[in-house]
């Protein structure tokens, strides 16, 4: 499972994070694979939130993010245009969540 939305992303519990990246800002974008879920932590505030995914395996529905169901996500990487890029590894899909 996961946890710490909203808190410091050092006290978050993690399920199997992944493929993490990096923006131009500092903020942090990974897999937290296990959990099925996407997280952020704030690059000048430390905190963690989750941003796509509702922690439980499936495929999706498209649209709201937080409804969203992966299945065992593995990579993540920020377009130029700050789209952030999901290889939905069990899916068999890249999905895109736009901020």
């Amino acid at each position: 499972g996961y946890s710490g939305d909203g808190g410091p992303a050092a006290q978050a519990q993690l399920a199997g994070p992944k493929g993490i990246a990096v923006d131009k800002d500092g903020n942090i974008v990974f897999a937290d694979t296990e959990s099925h879920t996407i997280r952020w932590i704030d690059g000048k505030t430390g905190a963690i939130k989750t941003i796509v995914g509702n922690g439980k395996k499936g495929d999706g529905p498209d649209g709201d993010p937080l409804n969203c169901k992966l299945n065992r996500p593995h990579s993540v990487c920020f377009g130029p245009d700050g789209r952030v890029y999901i290889g939905d590894s069990s899916n068999h899909r890249v999905r895109v969540w736009i901020p």
